[in-house]
């Protein structure tokens, strides 16, 4: 059975949005003198919780109710990404590629930039590496400049959990990851009007 991949409806329109990075850490705490050991886990995952205006028009209403049926609960997948940060600050031009093989981690390194660039991107910009259900959301830690071969090592979270193809191309406008609601019920509200209310959340799509 093939697993349903989802764009937000054309209609979408977010009155508000939740984006949070997960980290998982441990904490060991002596019982005898309190100090503290900390451990920090290799799993990093992004979750959202979206919540919509309220939609007065049945079409568009609609829309997000067949949005929510055809995603049959948690099986299906939605590529989502920052809707304030839909396009770099940075300059980011050029046309860029993973450098190297066997990447794995917080850095990574890229070419076919625009040679020479100084914020090629700049902290807070997302990249998007692989498409459809493979689509992995990546946001930029701190500014990349290019080198004069178009070259930057690029600072992200969540770290690469597995390692990108070299040459495999870097999306930089319209970002998306891949994510899964968090429940297997899509729910809305109809209040006189009518009004329609929609909210949902969903955590990334985590494959080792």
């Amino acid at each position: 059975m093939t697993v349903p991949v989802l764009n937000l409806p054309d209609s979408a329109c977010i009155a508000s949005v939740v984006m949070a990075l997960t980290r998982i850490t441990g904490i060991s705490k002596s019982p005898f003198t309190a100090s503290e050991q900390m451990f920090k886990w290799p799993g990093e995952f992004w979750a959202v919780d979206f919540k919509l205006p309220t939609i007065t028009s049945r079409v568009t209403a609609s829309d997000w109710i067949a949005f929510g049926a055809k995603l049959e609960g948690r099986y299906g997948i939605i590529l989502l990404g920052d809707p304030a940060a839909r396009l770099p600050r940075g300059v980011a031009t050029g046309s860029p590629l993973v450098d190297g093989v066997d990447q794995t981690g917080n850095t990574l390194n890229t070419k076919g930039w625009t040679a020479g660039v100084t914020g090629v991107l700049l902290k807070g910009d997302y990249i998007q590496l692989g498409s459809g259900s493979s689509a992995r959301l990546h946001m930029i830690t701190e500014d990349a400049d290019s080198d004069g071969s178009g070259e930057a090592a690029l600072s992200i979270v969540p770290a690469l959990r597995t390692s990108p193809a070299d040459e495999a191309v870097i999306v930089v406008n319209n970002a998306v990851g891949a994510f899964r609601l968090t429940s297997d019920e899509f729910s809305w509200s109809v209040e006189p009007g009518p009004r329609y209310r929609f909210s949902f959340s969903a955590i990334e799509v985590v494959n080792a």
